[in-house]
C-alpha cells in the first residue's frame, strides 16, 4: 500500500502533525527537536539497510516537522510578536507592507499588513500581521506596497457575531493578531511596489477582465460573470448570494476544478490550429493554469485543481503512468507544506473531499450503468446527475457540520444550473477573447451571454427563495461527519456484495432511527424554550428573540451609535446571519443616534420586518430621517412605546416599563431592556430576573445589593466598569441573596439565554 500510494501516507503524517500541534498548543521547539531526532535515526537505519523501520521514522519526522511549522505560525509567537507587544490604549506609528490581495467589501476594504516595526514612545521591531480596515472601498493598495500609518492596534476578540464562530481563531490561522480601523486611505502613506513584478501584472490583468465584463454585459450579468470565472463576488447582491446558498449551488461562485478544466479545454481548442510541438503546448497550458490560479485569488479548490492539472500534464510529457489518488495527495501535501493552516479552511476540506469522492464513488456507481453508458440520455442526463449526487453526498457531512444546514433541493438545482453555468463560463471566455480582438465583437457576444445569465438568475431565484426546504442541523458534534463518511464508504464498498449490503443497510436503519429520535427529542425540547441571543453592537446591545413555533425573529436594540461605515451591512446583518436569523417580526428600538437611524431602516426593509416599535422620544427623529431619505416605509408600520399615551406592543410577550425600558415577559421570567440601568426606576417598576443594558455600566456603591434585593439574577451590559468598592456586596456577612451574575459583552462576547416555557 505504501508503494502504491506513497503520497497518501505522507499526507496522513502531515495532517496528524498539524492536528497534534493545534490540539496541544505547546511551544514549537519540542516538535522541531523530535523531528530532527527521528530524521537522524531514519538516516542511520537507512544506511544500515533497515528500510522497513526507516520509512515510518521518516513519516514521524515529517509529522513533527509539520507540527513545528503550524505551531510556529499560529501559536508559538515569541516575545517580539505583535500580539505580545501591542497595547490598544496606545496610538502607534505602524510600518509594514501589504501581504495579501485587498478584500473589497460593499462598504469597506480589508487589507492584511505584515508589520515590520511600530513606534509609540520608542521604535520597536516586531513581527506579525494586522488587519487594516478602511471605512471606504479602494483598490489603490496592492500586494507588496509598503505602508506607513498611525492607529491603535485592537486585539481580536475570541468570538464573532455567532456563538459558534471563533473569529480570533479564524484570523490567527491567517496570521492576523490585531485590527486597525482607519476612515480613509488618505491617512496611509504608500510606497509603491515594483509594478513589473508578477503579482501587479496579475492584478492589472484581472482589472482589465472586469472592465471588459462591465463594458459588454449588464451590471448584474457582469457581477455574476466575475463570480463564475474568477470567484470575485463583491458586486453580487446579498439576496442573490443568499439564493445560491439556499439552493445548494453556492459552490458555483467559488472557482473550482471545473473552471480549470474548462479553461484548459478552451485553450486547447484555440491552440489546435497552431503548429506547436507537444512540449510547447504543455508549457503554454501549464503557464495558463498557473496564471488562472493567481487570477482566482489562490482559492484552495483552484490551487488543488491547478496542481493536479499541472502534474497530469507533466506526467503526460514524461510518459509516466499516474494514479489520481497520488495526484490529489501530492497537491494537498504541497499546499499544507506552504500553509499548514489551510487544513482548517472549509474550502480546502470541501475541495479535497469532493475530489476524492468523485474518484472513489463515481466509478462504482457508473459501473451499474455499464450496459447503457454509450446512450445519449445517459451521457447528458444520468451521468451529470450522478456527478451532482456524489458531490452532494461527499460534501453533505462537512456542510452540515460547518454551516448547520443542508439544502434538500440541492441535487435538482445542481442538475439544472451547473450545465448552464458551465456554458456561461465558456461564453465568458469567448467574450473576453472577442473583446481582445475587437471590442464591438465582444459587445455582440455579451448581448447573447446576458440572456443566459438572466436565465440563471431567474432559476436561482426560483430554486433558492425562502420556500426552498432546508434541513437545519444545530450543535453537531465532530462525530456526525465521520459517521456520515463511514456509511458512505461502506455503502460504496458493499455495492457488489450481498451480505455486506444487508449489514450496511441494517446499521444505517438503526443509526437513522437514533438520529430521528434525537431530532424529535431536540425539537420537543426546543418547542418549550425561548432563545434570546444577546450581542454587542456599536454603542450598545442588541438581542434576537427566537420564539418557539414562530419562523420570524424579534429584535431589540437598546442603543446604537453611528459610524463612518454602514452599521447595517457591516455589523447587524452579518450578526443576524451568523445567528441563523432570516426575516424579522417585531423590532424594538430604545435609543439610537440620529445618523444611525437610516442604517436601521435599511436593515428592517432588507429583513422584511413586520412591525417597528420605537421609544416615544425617537418619533420625531425617525420621521425626519424618513422624510430626508425618501425611504419607502409603507410596508413597515411604525409605532411608539413608553410615555403617555403609548401604543400597545404586538403580543402578550411584551409590555412597556414606563419610559425607562422595555420588558420581555416570558412566562415566569422577565427580561428588562434599558438604555441606562437605574434600579430605583427601571427595575423597581417591573420586577426583572434578567437585565440587558446598552450603555457603559458604572456600578455605584450599593447598587449590586439593590439589584439583588429586587430579584435580578443576571445582568448583560455592553461594557462593565468595576465598582470602586469591591466589598460593596458580601452575601456571607449580610445574609442577603447571591449577587447577580454580570456578563460583560466587550470581554466575553455574545451570550445566549434559554428560557423554558411553563
Amino acid at each position: 500500500m505504501i508503494r502504491r500510494f506513497p503520497s497518501v501516507f505522507v499526507l496522513v503524517f502531515i495532517i496528524v502533525g498539524i492536528v497534534l500541534a493545534d490540539q496541544s498548543r505547546v511551544a514549537s521547539w519540542p516538535f522541531l527537536l523530535l523531528s530532527l531526532v527521528l530524521f537522524a535515526a531514519a538516516l542511520y537505519l537507512l544506511a544500515r539497510r533497515s528500510g522497513r523501520i526507516a520509512v515510518p521514522l521518516f513519516g514521524g519526522a515529517l509529522l513533527f516537522f509539520s507540527a513545528f511549522h503550524f505551531s510556529l505560525r499560529c501559536y508559538d509567537l515569541g516575545p517580539n510578536h505583535l500580539a505580545a507587544v501591542a497595547d490598544p490604549a496606545l496610538r502607534y506609528r505602524i510600518f509594514g507592507h501589504v501581504s495579501d490581495w485587498p478584500d473589497l467589501k460593499p462598504d469597506r476594504t480589508e487589507i492584511k499588513v505584515d508589520v515590520d516595526s511600530i513606534i509609540a514612545n520608542r521604535a520597536q521591531r516586531v513581527h506579525g500581521a494586522i488587519l487594516l480596515r478602511l471605512a471606504d472601498t479602494t483598490t489603490r493598495l496592492q500586494r507588496g506596497d509598503g505602508v506607513d500609518f498611525f492607529g491603535r492596534i485592537y486585539p481580536v476578540k475570541g468570538r464573532g457575531f455567532s456563538s459558534t464562530f471563533d473569529y480570533q481563531r479564524c484570523l490567527s490561522l491567517k496570521g492576523v493578531f490585531g485590527i486597525v480601523y482607519l476612515p480613509t486611505l488618505l491617512d496611509v502613506r504608500v510606497d509603491r511596489a515594483n509594478r513589473y513584478a508578477v503579482i501587479p501584472v496579475v492584478d492589472g490583468l484581472r482589472r482589465a477582465m472586469r472592465t471588459a465584463m462591465y463594458d459588454d454585459l449588464s451590471p448584474a450579468g457582469a457581477a455574476l460573470a466575475a463570480g463564475f470565472l474568477i470567484g470575485e463576488t463583491r458586486d453580487i447582491p446579498t439576496n442573490v448570494y443568499r439564493h445560491f446558498r439556499d439552493s445548494g449551488t453556492l459552490h458555483l461562485l467559488a472557482v473550482s476544478g471545473s473552471n480549470v478544466a474548462l479553461v484548459i479545454l478552451f485553450l486547447a481548442f484555440i491552440l489546435r490550429p497552431l503548429a506547436l510541438s507537444p512540449g510547447k503546448r504543455a508549457l503554454v497550458l501549464m503557464t495558463a493554469v498557473a496564471l488562472f490560479a493567481m487570477l482566482s485569488y489562490g482559492e484552495p479548490s483552484v490551487m488543488r485543481a491547478s496542481l493536479m492539472a499541472g502534474l497530469v500534464i507533466l506526467a503526460g510529457q514524461v510518459q509516466r503512468r499516474y494514479d489520481l489518488n497520488n495526484i490529489i495527495a501530492v497537491a494537498a501535501v504541497i499546499i499544507l507544506l506552504v500553509d499548514p493552516a489551510q487544513l482548517f479552511d472549509v474550502g480546502f476540506q470541501l475541495s479535497f473531499v469532493i475530489a476524492w469522492g468523485l474518484i472513489f464513488v463515481l466509478p462504482r456507481l457508473a459501473a451499474l450503468f455499464r450496459p447503457v453508458q454509450n446512450r445519449r440520455w445517459y451521457r447528458w442526463l444520468v451521468f451529470p446527475l450522478l456527478v451532482s449526487l456524489v458531490a452532494q453526498l461527499c460534501s453533505a457531512g462537512l456542510i452540515a457540520y460547518h454551516f448547520g444546514r443542508i439544502p434538500l433541493i440541492s441535487p435538482v438545482a445542481n442538475l439544472i444550473i451547473v450545465p448552464l453555468v458551465s456554458a456561461a463560463v465558456v461564453g465568458i471566455l469567448v467574450m473576453l477573447a472577442a473583446h481582445l480582438v475587437l471590442p464591438l465583437l465582444g459587445s455582440l457576444v455579451g448581448s447573447w451571454l446576458d440572456l443566459l445569465l438572466d436565465l440563471i438568475l431567474v432559476l436561482i431565484d426560483t430554486l433558492g427563495g425562502e420556500h426552498v426546504p432546508v434541513a437545519r442541523m444545530a450543535n453537531l458534534s465532530a462525530w456526525i461527519p465521520l459517521i456520515a463518511y463511514f456509511f458512505l464508504f461502506a455503502a460504496v464498498v458493499a455495492v457488489n456484495r450481498r451480505r455486506l449490503r444487508r449489514l450496511v443497510l441494517a446499521s444505517l436503519l438503526v443509526m437513522l432511527n437514533i438520529v430521528l429520535a434525537a431530532a424529535i427529542y431536540t425539537t420537543l425540547s426546543r418547542e418549550n424554550r425561548t432563545r434570546v441571543d444577546i450581542f454587542p453592537i456599536p454603542g450598545g446591545v442588541a438581542a434576537a428573540v427566537h420564539h418557539p413555533g414562530r419562523d420570524r425573529t424579534d429584535l431589540v436594540i437598546t442603543d446604537i451609535a453611528s459610524r463612518p461605515y454602514p452599521v447595517d451591512s457591516r455589523v447587524l446583518d452579518p450578526c443576524l446571519t451568523g445567528l441563523g436569523v432570516g426575516d424579522l417580526d417585531a423590532v424594538f428600538v430604545l435609543a439610537a443616534q440620529f445618523n444611525a437611524i437610516d442604517d436601521l431602516l435599511r436593515l428592517f426593509r432588507e429583513r422584511s420586518a413586520r412591525h417597528l416599535y420605537i421609544d416615544h422620544r425617537l418619533k420625531s427623529s425617525f420621521g425626519d430621517v424618513i422624510a430626508q431619505t425618501g425611504m419607502d416605509t409603507a410596508g413597515l408600520p411604525v409605532a411608539t412605546f413608553g410615555g403617555q399615551p403609548a401604543d400597545s406592543p404586538p403580543s402578550r410577550w411584551y409590555y412597556a416599563a414606563g419610559s425607562d425600558g422595555l420588558v420581555l415577559h416570558l412566562d415566569r421570567t422577565n427580561l428588562l431592556f434599558c438604555s441606562c440601568l437605574d434600579p430605583d426606576r427601571a427595575v423597581s417598576s417591573v420586577p426583572a430576573d434578567i437585565v440587558v443594558t446598552g450603555s457603559l455600566w458604572r456600578v455605584p456603591p450599593g447598587e449590586l445589593a439593590a439589584l439583588s434585593s429586587l430579584g435580578v439574577r443576571q445582568i448583560f451590559c455592553s461594557k462593565f466598569a468595576h465598582p470602586t468598592q469591591p466589598t460593596d456586596f458580601d452575601a456571607r456577612t449580610s445574609g442577603q441573596a447571591v449577587p447577580p451574575a454580570i456578563h460583560d459583552l466587550s470581554l466575553l462576547g455574545p451570550a445566549t439565554v434559554k428560557i423554558p416555557r411553563e
